[in-house]
């Protein structure tokens, strides 16, 4: 953040802020799928997850790390 700039997490520590879950799917050169997930709060990716075999498990854990990180579920899931 610039010298100076408003910072809205410190002007406002009450605010609850989006948390956004991605599932992404990677097509290997083998012809694999891999499902990968990451979460993102405020637009700001903040952690990522391993490798699934599916979307389904892939959601389920990212899910998951977002209770235990956030104590609270995401506010929207996107599959891409």
């Amino acid at each position: 953040m610039p010298p100076g700039a408003f910072d809205t997490r410190r002007a406002a520590p009450h605010k609850q802020y989006m948390i956004e879950l991605m599932i992404e799917r990677w097509s290997q050169r083998d012809g694999s799928v891999d499902w990968l997930w990451s979460i993102w709060q405020d637009g700001d990716r903040k952690h990522m997850g391993t490798a699934h075999p599916d979307a389904d498990s892939a959601e389920m854990d990212a899910r998951a790390a977002c209770h235990r990180i956030f104590g609270r579920p995401p506010d929207d899931v996107t599959v891409l």
